[in-house]
């Protein structure tokens, strides 16, 4: 945007031509104004989205748009998302026993759409009511589950456990890799 060339993007890479490093380039001003423009072409039509379902009107929001918009809210924050009809549940494929009475389950992940998108490996202790999380496998690789989808997970799993007082997990990806996770859930 400063109007000089990137030394560091070779555009032959990706099959583009290098750029004129004498012809114009745009301003920041430019792409402010282009930005602008688009952002209110954008808010006009949520808005009209908006009042074609009762949720705006001609003074803004509406008395059902007001509750529609802190239902999305209240329930953003207690499924850790916005969008709170997305539920993530379980389906239950292996099951064997382990040393000392320990149940080991295997799991696949089903979206919502109703499509498999991964897997996750439990070993459940009921005599201490530790719920070992061994591996969570997403079919898009690593790091492709974010943390709303990792806290659904959490809570589908204390459904399928209820006498959980401690779930606990190796860290393989994301930041905190190498590390053991654990996080208390009831005395």
């Amino acid at each position: 945007m400063s109007g000089s060339f990137n030394t560091l993007f070779d555009p032959s890479a990706v099959g583009q031509t290098a750029p004129n490093a004498l012809a114009p380039q745009p301003t920041w001003a430019d792409a402010w104004q282009f930005n602008a423009e688009h952002a209110q072409a954008e808010l006009e039509r949520q808005r009209a989205i908006s009042e074609q379902r009762g949720l705006w009107g001609p003074n803004g929001p509406t008395p059902a748009g007001a509750r529609d918009a802190a239902q999305q809210t209240a329930m953003g924050v207690i499924m850790g998302t916005t969008a709170p009809e997305a539920r993530l549940s379980l389906d239950r494929v292996a099951q064997w026993k382990g040393a000392g009475n320990i149940d080991n389950h295997t799991y696949l992940i089903k979206h919502p759409s109703g499509d498999y998108i991964g897997g996750v490996d439990t070993t459940w202790n009921p005599a201490t009511g530790e719920l070992n999380v061994g591996e969570i496998r997403a079919d898009q690789g690593p790091n492709s589950m974010g943390p709303a989808a990792i806290r659904q997970l959490r809570d589908t799993l204390l459904e399928q456990y209820p006498d959980t007082k401690l779930i606990t997990g190796d860290r393989i990806s994301g930041a905190g890799a190498g590390r053991r996770a654990t996080q208390k859930v009831k005395d």
